[in-house]
């Protein structure tokens, strides 16, 4: 959430910021408080954020004008549905294959943590790191991950990684993430790894 807001309002929060402590620095100066004093004013301030951030801000959360217009809350269980496109360097055919990804979203008002893995008989991909951006007016979400083929074929390769981004679509108060996802498999024979991805949540 937080990395939300100084995404979309970067600037704003960074002056506000600034002037909160040009303000609170003129209050010390003028008022000669002391460092007991001050305490009184940053201690409770400190611990309000920390309850905010572990509790309080589900409450907001659920004000729907605030999901609307500016994030959901996107905590829970998620399904991926991948639409996997490939190209082998001496095959002009196209191949297509349909995979399964289960992830798991954590927010708060200060973090935002996504975790997946994605196992199978022949390889298993693990989500390496995860961030929310707005981009002109859009929420986008932005993963990477690493791959580690069991038991490559001779063709393949054991390990590889890949990024994906993808846009948070709205249908009235559904949503769901949408976009595509890149991988540098094979990119030394000419291979082309890419495909679509699709997330609903669970």
């Amino acid at each position: 959430m937080w990395s939300l807001i100084i995404s979309k309002y970067g600037s704003t929060v960074q002056k506000f910021i600034i002037l909160s402590l040009i303000s609170l620095g003129f209050l010390v100066a003028t008022l000669g408080l002391q460092y007991t004093s001050v305490r009184y004013v940053v201690v409770p301030i400190v611990i309000l954020i920390f309850l905010f951030n572990l509790k309080l801000w589900e409450y907001v959360w659920k004000i729907s004008l605030i999901q609307k217009h500016f994030c959901p809350n996107l905590s829970g269980k998620w399904k991926g549905t991948l639409k996997a496109r490939y190209k082998l360097p001496d095959d002009d055919e196209v191949q297509e294959k349909h995979v399964r990804v289960d992830f798991d979203i954590k927010m708060s008002f200060l973090t935002f943590k996504m975790t997946g893995v994605s196992e199978n008989n022949y390889m298993k991909s693990e989500v390496l790191s995860s961030w929310l951006k707005t981009e002109e007016g859009n929420l986008y979400l932005y993963y990477n991950y690493k791959v580690c083929v069991k038991d490559p074929l001779p063709t393949d390769e054991q390990f590889f990684h890949g990024s994906a981004r993808l846009e948070l679509l709205w249908n009235d108060y559904e949503y769901h993430f949408e976009g595509n996802y890149w991988t540098n498999r094979k990119w030394n024979i000419g291979g082309q790894t890419a495909g679509h991805i699709k997330l609903d949540r669970l």
